[in-house]
């Protein structure tokens, strides 16, 4: 598998990965252009895309339904002063903005993107038409991270805050706009994020974390539980990490791969 790689999304065949590209003599805010490779970590291949604007580091991409498009988020630079979604295919065909955003994910019909748009002094969550851009309803403030359930119907998200040691919470809302929100976990010492839901809709998995008293180290672990956040279960202790070693803002990306057969 790679090590020159972050914010890893699977095809929705599971055949393939796609992920930004990295390495260690790139700055800390840039990234390198999306790029594939098969589930065993082999052949692997940049998508030929134009280098400007630069790619955003803190947004994964978003595979289509269909295996062949993708989201990706680009800017900000001086030309585009705020973050931009774009979309092309895996084979670096058919590039195009599609509107100003960041963090897209598209939704399992395909014919939906959620994203964050960023306002002036708070962002907010919103759904668009996949095809034209154009903004469809506001579902849920900013957030940091955000993944649709299998079956459309529903949001997980995380809400964005100013700093690594303010500690959040993990909810869901309805797709439709309808209803309160759902507020899945209630954790003090730990903040959580990352969370993405598993292929047959039953559980969700997500990153919770907690600095040390000294700000010196952070704990990571990843979890699951039930689409009603309950029936927790620790799957992985990644133990303590030095902060200058780590991504506070994107620190360990999930994305649940789904079942071949």
């Amino acid at each position: 598998f790679t090590r020159t790689g972050v914010m890893p999304e699977w095809s929705p065949d599971g055949r393939r990965l796609l992920f930004l590209r990295t390495d260690a003599t790139m700055p800390f805010d840039q990234l390198g252009p999306p790029a594939v490779m098969a589930a065993d970590g082999s052949r692997q291949r940049l998508v030929r895309l134009a280098p400007e604007p630069p790619f955003l580091y803190d947004s994964k991409p978003s595979f289509a339904p269909d295996g062949r498009q993708f989201l990706f988020t680009r800017g900000p630079s001086s030309g585009a002063p705020r973050p931009e979604i774009w979309k092309a295919t895996t084979a670096g065909r058919g590039e195009r903005r599609l509107r100003a955003g960041r963090l897209p994910r598209w939704s399992p019909d395909g014919a939906t993107i959620a994203y964050v748009h960023p306002m002036r002094y708070a962002g907010r969550t919103g759904l668009v038409n996949a095809r034209t851009g154009k903004r469809i309803r506001w579902v849920a403030p900013e957030v940091s991270s955000l993944d649709w359930s299998p079956d459309g119907r529903w949001l997980v998200y995380s809400p964005s805050v100013c700093c690594p040691d303010v500690y959040t919470d993990l909810f869901a809302v309805r797709a439709d706009g309808q209803g309160p929100r759902r507020r899945l976990t209630r954790t003090r010492r730990w903040a959580e994020g990352q969370a993405v839901w598993s292929p047959n809709g039953r559980r969700i998995a997500f990153v919770r974390w907690v600095l040390d008293e000294g700000g010196e180290f952070a704990r990571y672990q990843i979890l699951t539980m039930n689409r009603a956040g309950s029936d927790r279960r620790l799957i992985y202790d990644a133990g303590d990490m030095a902060i200058e070693e780590i991504d506070l803002d994107s620190g360990i990306t999930l994305s649940w791969g789904p079942r071949r057969g």
